[in-house]
């Protein structure tokens, strides 16, 4: 029982002095190392306690950025909706001027046929300027209903 006691202060004694830290060494040549092993011409050199900085809860962050680019989609998908309103505005305002409620502009083509011409042009104008103004209304209730 005495040995084991013995044994035991050895150990604990050694453990104490083997203290484990960093230590610089400077050679004849001026080049600096650091070990953790000390030999004699090195020195120790005392370190700066370490901060310990908690973890943030990432989940708002993640809330956040997620509902920032839903956002940017979401004014992304309205700038879009815009834009065909405003082509399809302009289309339609073509297809009116050149129509003209029913009373066409004769081009110099449909002189020769002018009956033939004037019909299927008025009916092919008037299905484009109701098809132009459905899509519009379209247009319309999609960029009301964006979020």
């Amino acid at each position: 029982m005495k040995t084991i006691s013995t044994i035991f202060l050895v150990l604990f004694s050694t453990l104490c002095v083997a203290q484990p830290g960093i230590y610089k060494q400077v050679d004849s040549q001026g080049n600096v190392s650091y070990s953790n092993i000390h030999s004699e011409d090195a020195k120790k050199v005392e370190l700066p306690s370490i901060t310990v900085v908690p973890a943030i809860d990432t989940s708002a962050v993640n809330s956040k950025m997620q509902r920032r680019m839903e956002s940017i989609r979401n004014k992304a998908e309205s700038d879009a909706i815009e834009k065909e309103i405003a082509e399809e505005t302009n289309y339609l305002e073509q297809l009116k001027n050149e129509y003209n409620d029913d009373s066409l502009d004769i081009l110099d083509i449909e002189r020769n046929q002018q009956g033939y011409f004037n019909n299927r042009r008025s009916e092919r104008l008037k299905s484009e300027v109701l098809r132009s103004e459905e899509n519009l209304d379209a247009l319309r209730y999609r960029l009301e209903a964006s979020p």
